[in-house]
């Protein structure tokens, strides 16, 4: 990722119904559904982490379907603002090395199973930068399955290497997912049909599904087609 994108539309922290807790120095947002949840989704945030609350919502979401959902606060407090200067976001974005990114994953695994013992399995969802992690997550094996909203980093080694079903869902309009990594994407799919699928939803910009303008009648179909997608593929992979 060479560049930010826009922070789009801020939803409200009014609307937040989880509760945070605390691991060493990761602060970890954690949705519960209402029954006992057996499938945790860990989701990985946009380069705004914590700054905004839109990824945070997502968990909700996720809650009201039925999972367990859980957030770290990855840039501990470090997450890109409009008020940065473009120029140092090479810099700043290179402070979070993989090495530490793999280390929390395991912090929130830990904390999961530590706290919530009735969950047997665990699923991913990320979004923008966030989507990068679940396609290298997914190469563990410790993940059931997991979906990727706009992400960056497109790379079909990703899927070969996956050990679980991933789906890519990808705005029409997105700098960050060009058109020869979709065709491949959608190839290797095709010839791989058990690694995932590659879904293009048209009329929506990079960042749609998190940060888009759902007063504009194409992002707000694209959201509710989005959600009802992740909810049908979840259901089929990882039923809560």
């Amino acid at each position: 990722m060479e560049k930010p994108c826009c922070i789009g539309t801020v939803q409200s922290e009014d609307a937040l119904k989880g509760t945070v807790s605390k691991v060493d120095d990761l602060q970890i947002y954690v949705s519960r559904p209402e029954k006992t949840p057996e499938v945790a989704v860990i989701c990985w945030h946009d380069i705004y982490g914590f700054f905004i609350p839109n990824s945070r919502l997502q968990c909700d979401w996720l809650a009201s379907l039925g999972y367990l959902a859980v957030m770290g606060d990855l840039y501990r407090g470090d997450a890109w603002t409009p008020s940065h200067d473009w120029a140092v976001f090479g810099q700043w974005i290179g402070k979070f090395t993989q090495e530490q990114l793999n280390k929390d994953f395991d912090t929130i695994r830990a904390f999961v199973t530590k706290e919530f013992p009735t969950v047997k399995k665990f699923a991913a969802i990320g979004y923008c930068w966030g989507g990068k992690q679940v396609a290298l997550a997914a190469r563990t094996g410790a993940l059931s399955a997991g979906i990727s909203f706009h992400g960056i980093g497109f790379d079909v080694e990703d899927i070969k290497e996956s050990k679980c079903p991933v789906a890519y869902f990808v705005p029409e309009n997105d700098q960050y997912a060009p058109q020869e990594a979709r065709e491949a994407f959608a190839k290797t799919f095709a010839e791989h049909p058990e690694k995932g699928l590659i879904k293009i939803y048209a009329g929506c910009t990079h960042g749609f599904a998190v940060r888009g303008d759902y007063e504009n009648p194409a992002e707000k179909k694209g959201l509710d087609d989005v959600r009802a997608d992740a909810a049908a593929f979840f259901a089929q992979h990882v039923p809560a």
